[in-house]
């Protein structure tokens, strides 16, 4: 991409493509989807912190794309179940993160299709203390560093509440942005190595 608008980019991206996704409030068919598919800008929750899931609702779904539609929160068991009567292509999910779910919970939406059928999907959530999250800001003193040239970068560590974080150990790694053009980046998240999700135990089962 090499223009944002009537913007012409500074420096062209070159990043892979991505989908942006505009979503209503009305139940709009927002795409033309086949499945059920789910999206949250964040899957990382403390205690207390909500998250907005949004949810594509399949062509021709219930009956004439109107019925019942579940929402069950599990993790070490299930927390929560309720249904709700829904209307349309596309509708807004929220959850809260609660002590009682531990380092994790799950969020599973269900639906029923034409035949008797259903749609499932569910998305992870990690939950972690407050006091354990960190926000860093990282200010490079130029855009582009020359090779071979000495440069600088200003880290600005903070707690969730925005006070400084004193005596922080910090790792900095440096890699050649090209060697992530023949291996992804295989390391896995903070949150995901100390806070893993535990096992869903939630089974569905249909009886006809």
């Amino acid at each position: 991409m090499e223009r944002l608008g009537e913007h012409t980019l500074k420096h062209p991206a070159t990043s892979l493509p991505a989908s942006l996704i505009v979503a209503g409030n009305n139940g709009e068919a927002v795409t033309d989807a086949t499945e059920l598919e789910l999206y949250t800008s964040h899957t990382v929750l403390s205690p207390g912190e909500q998250a907005n899931i949004f949810a594509l609702l399949p062509k021709a779904w219930g009956q004439q794309e109107q019925g019942y539609v579940w929402q069950t929160t599990t993790g070490s068991r299930i927390f929560s179940n309720q249904n709700q009567i829904l209307k349309g292509r596309s509708h807004w999910f929220s959850v809260t993160a609660k002590p009682e779910y531990g380092t994790g919970f799950y969020h599973t939406v269900t639906l029923p299709m034409p035949g008797g059928k259903y749609r499932e999907q569910t998305l992870g959530f990690r939950v972690v203390p407050w006091d354990k999250r960190l926000k860093l800001t990282i200010q490079p003193q130029q855009a582009e560093a020359e090779p071979l040239k000495t440069t600088q970068l200003n880290v600005l560590v903070q707690h969730a509440d925005g006070t400084p974080a004193a005596n922080t150990e910090l790792a900095v790694g440096i890699v050649d942005k090209a060697v992530y053009a023949v291996q992804a980046e295989f390391r896995p998240n903070v949150f995901d190595y100390f806070y893993p999700l535990q096992r869903n135990n939630l089974a569905t089962f249909l009886f006809r």
